[in-house]
């Protein structure tokens, strides 16, 4: 049994420490995955506070049968898509997109335009094509870690990011003459 397996199984037998270090080692992880599907900071932080009340609940249930993160992120990732349901938000942030800077304030804005427009093209995807690409594009998150946070076959998976960016590379055909390219081309 690993060490985290060990600290898995004191938290879900109650050990309040155990699960304090679960938190500690997830933390960002759960606060990233919230900002990048809640769009705001303050929200961010109230949904990992969510989230991980959620995981505390749900601990004896984890089984051990997917990484623990994938468990962890698909109950996070559930969490905000009810928030975002609530409030009837349908925005991404993409304030991390990691566009090259110079020294130019010319090239500074139009990195600025850049993200402005990318982040618009996502927040406009229906939320089963943004929710994919978010997982795979800003949270870099594999295809098989994707398909166990959404239950969904890897097939569907792969499918659902392939439309993605086709619509992501239509929108900006449209609007530039061209797109942006995205880690995966179509």
């Amino acid at each position: 049994m690993t060490d985290e397996a060990l600290v898995i199984k004191r938290a879900q037998e109650g050990d309040l420490k155990a699960f304090e270090e679960l938190v500690v080692k997830y933390k960002k992880l759960v606060y990233n995955m919230c900002f990048r599907m809640l769009k705001d900071r303050y929200d961010a932080e109230d949904g990992t506070q969510e989230a991980f009340i959620k995981i505390y609940r749900g601990l004896r249930a984890y089984n051990g049968r997917s990484k623990f993160s994938t468990w962890a992120l698909k109950i996070t990732s559930n969490m905000c898509i009810d928030l975002i349901r609530k409030r009837k938000i349908q925005t991404v942030p993409i304030e991390d997109y990691n566009i090259k800077d110079d020294s130019s304030p010319e090239k500074h804005f139009i990195d600025s335009e850049t993200k402005k427009d990318i982040n618009k093209a996502v927040n406009e995807l229906p939320e089963k094509y943004r929710t994919v690409i978010i997982y795979y594009h800003f949270m870099n998150l594999s295809y098989a870690e994707i398909s166990d946070i959404l239950g969904e076959p890897m097939s569907i998976v792969k499918n659902r990011i392939y439309r993605a960016r086709l619509m992501l590379k239509n929108k900006f055909s449209e609007r530039k003459g061209g797109y942006y390219e995205l880690r995966g081309s179509v």
